[in-house]
């Protein structure tokens, strides 16, 4: 006889038990209540009955090594952290902080030190770190405990639509161990291609040269010169703009959309694009799923009730972020049914004789055809890995559901690569434009680098940047979109959960940080300190690398709440603090790509247009004069407005158009 899956029988019975009971409030304590009491009796079966069982044994030095390692978690119990309240731990400073977890911890950091220990809800021990060498160790010297992101399991459970539900099961932010490998190996096979960057130079430099001509349209010409020359300048929200921009390099890189149609259809395509890519930050954050918080405290018994709940009573936010995953996902799933018919996994493939190794894996070539995209490649990757792998002469056919299962899987990339790469690139730039700003004479120095190279390179025709032009021939322009990275990091906080690898002891409780005696020398070769730090964090825990804190850290970079694009021009070396895209198998597998486009987005514009020297409050840093907030990014709160003038041209402001 078969049994009724839990999920099969909630879907009947819970409608007979909403009628029932007025308000499922009572259902929430009822399962917070379990769960403290699970967490109390987890501690004391933890600290005294693996004791008692040694002394029973009689086995004194084993009794004092159970002790040591009990004493040991205490310590990490006993860390100076925030007040954790019953039930909820401190959780509710999220939502007072609308999950901003960059202000909460910077207020944090002040109080508690560099590293600290909190609980995000019932009994989830997490520890903050804000040194460097630290976070270092978590990103690379220990990077096999530290593999995965906390995630609670079955995410896609708590999702309400079948779009947003596929996003969260397989984005390479969630996936864990050997589906995150298979994942990230075809991304890496892609975005660490220089060949296949510099064939989508073209698409970036074409976004580009429409911003341009877009910004331009603020201004109607003449002949005349009896313009003030204060009158030249416009004011423009700069943000709003770029994203624009970045939406149209992501749209053609990751989709192949083409983004210089301006059908009708294209055009609403591209707003529908844009307005979900918005919709999916505005409502992205801890504050914007509850039950997230909740998941990953309950036990997994009770997983699928959590996870009805959330589908049937879901927040605003849950149903606006699924409604924009499914638009997203609908064009997606156009271009990747193309792809699909391309590839024909029945073509022989030699045999690999071992599994590839979890970091890092080399990958296979590819080579990048006239208008494929991401999605295309990303699946003829997996194809090829499949037939790799394979221990025959022939690939194997590969059956329908683990076609399905990949093909969700890829165009749950799409999204991310899509909706990532629209918002931290426009961040990006609206922030490396507002501090040249402040500092113009930097602004005039990338001005003179870029006239150089198309002075050099293609005198008399249109400024062209590939991605080899972008990493090695405009370092002074490279230097300050890091420095503005090192000032507003993408993402200011990155987070990982302690799993021991497959090669660890068993019945091993958790990873040691040890720092042994070591100097470190900060960017400007000023600032020398010996430090020795051991922490131990336990299994399943979860780890935050303060990364925005550790940039700003006056132990790090001098004066670090200055604009100093100089720390990453010869003769400094890149700073032994700066990792803005993480370190390690889990950094951003699209920081090439970015950096690239952010380079030629921003040359062009030097080309372009003048700055207007922005005005700078007496004592005011370059991070007190722009308001910013993490929601799921670091984004302005009120965006970035610029003045800004064409280059070399005799014009009037155009009144008649907004800005």
């Amino acid at each position: 006889m078969m049994v009724p899956s839990l999920d099969v029988v909630l879907d009947v019975v819970w409608p007979f038990l909403l009628r029932m009971t007025d308000s499922y409030v009572l259902w929430f304590a009822f399962l917070i209540m379990v769960v403290y009491f699970r967490q109390l009796m987890n501690r004391f079966a933890h600290a005294s009955v693996r004791v008692i069982s040694v002394m029973i044994g009689g086995d004194k030095s084993r009794l004092r090594q159970e002790y040591n390692k009990v004493n040991n978690k205490k310590k990490i119990v006993r860390l100076a952290g925030p007040r954790s309240f019953p039930f909820v731990g401190s959780a509710m400073a999220l939502f007072q902080n609308q999950g901003d977890l960059d202000q909460m911890f910077a207020v944090w950091i002040k109080q508690f030190g560099k590293i600290f220990n909190m609980q995000l809800f019932v009994g989830i021990p997490a520890i903050v770190i804000a040194d460097a060498n630290l976070a270092r160790q978590v990103f690379l010297k220990k990077h096999t405990w530290f593999v995965n992101r906390p995630a609670p399991s079955n995410l896609e459970r708590f999702i309400p639509g079948t779009s947003a539900q596929h996003f969260f099961r397989w984005s390479m932010t969630v996936v864990k161990d050997a589906e995150w490998r298979s994942v990230r190996r075809a991304a890496t096979a892609v975005f660490h291609s220089n060949e296949i960057l510099n064939r989508f130079s073209p698409a970036v430099n074409e976004a580009a040269k429409r911003l341009v001509n877009d910004l331009k349209a603020l201004w109607s010409w003449n002949d005349t010169n009896d313009v003030d020359e204060d009158e030249r300048f416009v004011d423009v929200e700069i943000w709003r703009k770029i994203g624009e921009t970045t939406l149209e390099v992501i749209c053609s890189t990751v989709m192949g959309l083409e983004t210089s149609n301006t059908s009708e259809a294209s055009r609403t395509r591209h707003m529908e694009l844009l307005k979900s890519a918005r919709a999916v930050f505005a409502n992205s954050g801890f504050a914007a799923n509850p039950y997230l918080l909740i998941a990953g405290a309950v036990p997994k018994m009770f997983s699928p009730i959590l996870g009805l709940i959330a589908r049937t009573f879901p927040t605003q936010q849950m149903r606006d972020t699924s409604k924009a995953l499914e638009t997203i996902d609908h064009y997606a799933n156009e271009l990747l049914d193309e792809a699909i018919a391309q590839v024909q996994c029945e073509e022989k493939a030699p045999p690999l004789t071992a599994e590839p190794a979890s970091w890092p894996v080399p990958p296979p070539r590819l080579e990048l055809q006239e208008g494929e995209s991401i999605i295309n490649l990303m699946y003829k990757m997996w194809a090829h890995d499949k037939g790799l792998k394979s221990t025959a002469t022939a690939a194997p056919r590969i059956g329908p559901a683990l076609r399905r299962e990949w093909a969700q899987a890829i165009r749950a990339q799409a999204a991310l690569f899509f909706i990532a790469g629209y918002e931290t690139t426009a961040n990006t730039l609206s922030f490396t434009l507002y501090l040249l700003a402040r500092h113009i004479d930097w602004f005039h120095a990338i001005q003179a680098e870029v006239d150089e190279h198309h002075a050099r390179k293609n005198p008399g025709g249109q400024l062209t940047v590939t991605h080899d032009d972008a990493q090695t021939l405009f370092p002074k322009t490279m230097a300050c979109i890091r420095e503005a990275i090192r000032l507003f990091p993408p993402a200011p906080v990155t987070s990982r959960v302690c799993s021991p690898p497959s090669h660890a002891a068993s019945g091993t409780n958790g990873a040691w940080l040890d720092e042994e005696d070591e100097t470190v020398v900060s960017d400007d070769g000023g600032i020398t300190k010996t430090t020795k730090s051991t922490i131990f964090v336990p299994k399943n825990a979860d780890v935050f690398i303060a990364i925005r804190a550790i940039h700003l850290d006056p132990q790090m970079f001098s004066n670090p709440r200055t604009f100093d694009p100089q720390r990453f021009l010869p003769p400094n070396k890149e700073p032994y603090a700066w990792f803005p895209f993480g370190l390690g198998p889990r950094q951003c597998v699209a920081t090439k790509l970015a950096l690239t486009e952010a380079v030629t987005v921003l040359a062009h514009f030097a080309r372009s247009f003048d700055l207007k020297a922005a005005y700078v409050a007496p004592g005011e840093d370059d991070l007190e004069g722009l308001e910013t907030k993490m929601a799921g990014t670091l984004g302005p709160t009120k965006g970035v407005h610029l003045r800004i003038r064409p280059r070399c041209y005799v014009f009037k402001p155009n009144t008649t158009l907004t800005t």
